[in-house]
């Protein structure tokens, strides 16, 4: 699927990547443009083997999941695109409600081939991270069928998340320390939060893989107060490095 073309502000027809595999039930792209191409490759052609689709256009207020309350409010709240990028943005000055760090195409299917960074800065001394009611499907499926490919776990380390994973690190860039790397389906457990202003975040799916996971939405939280059991709860989600 390509996302995109040359006169869009962002596009991923460099390399889009590729969906293969089988579903039966029902998946959502959602674009980050107005333009779309897909592109259908089979090596041999049978009766067993197609694909359908059908197409609509939706306003932002439509994709609540996506944009949020009042969208024309806060025209940045999924951060600025870095130019000539597909899903590199920048967050500045995130408060409550404000930051949404997705993955391109939230809250449907996530492409193939992306790596995407996110840069996040805050006025206080410290950021949070968090994931509200939302799933979180990064690579948590590799095929439809639970029996063939059970769902993998929230997991974290790179060695257990060899395809698609999400990275954080404390800090600019990625010379920065490793807060953790995470994929798989399933609440998330944690709350991510670094040791300044700055986070930065790196969202990684394979070139090739299954028309399934729907990825991540991070929003900007904020930290419990230091006292009784809200500055336990807080140590408690505390991560160390992976």
């Amino acid at each position: 699927i390509v996302d995109g073309n040359a006169k869009t502000d962002v596009s991923n027809r460099k390399d889009p990547g590729m969906f293969c595999g089988e579903t039966e039930q029902p998946q959502t792209f959602i674009s980050e443009t107005s333009f779309v191409k897909v592109l259908f490759h089979t090596d041999n052609f049978t009766d067993q083997t197609y694909f359908s689709f059908d197409s609509r256009a939706e306003q932002q207020f439509e994709v609540y999941l996506r944009y949020g309350q009042h969208p024309e409010l806060y025209p940045n709240r999924r951060g600025e695109v870095v130019s000539g990028s597909y899903c590199e943005r920048v967050f500045r000055d995130c408060r409550l409600q404000t930051c949404y760090v997705q993955s391109p195409a939230y809250p449907g299917v996530y492409p193939r081939g992306l790596h995407c960074r996110y840069h996040l800065n805050t006025r206080l001394p410290f950021i949070k991270l968090y994931i509200e009611n939302e799933e979180f499907n990064i690579d948590g499926q590799r095929c439809e069928n639970i029996m063939t490919c059970p769902m993998r776990p929230i997991s974290s380390g790179e060695k257990h998340c060899p395809y698609d994973y999400i990275k954080i690190y404390d800090g600019i860039n990625e010379g920065s320390p490793v807060i953790g790397t995470f994929c798989g389906m399933g609440k998330f457990p944690y709350s991510i939060i670094g040791t300044s202003e700055d986070l930065f975040v790196e969202f990684v799916s394979s070139l090739a893989g299954p028309l399934l996971n729907t990825g991540v939405p991070l929003q900007r939280g904020q930290l419990a107060r230091t006292c009784g059991d809200s500055r336990q709860q807080e140590r408690n989600m505390r991560l160390g490095s992976y």
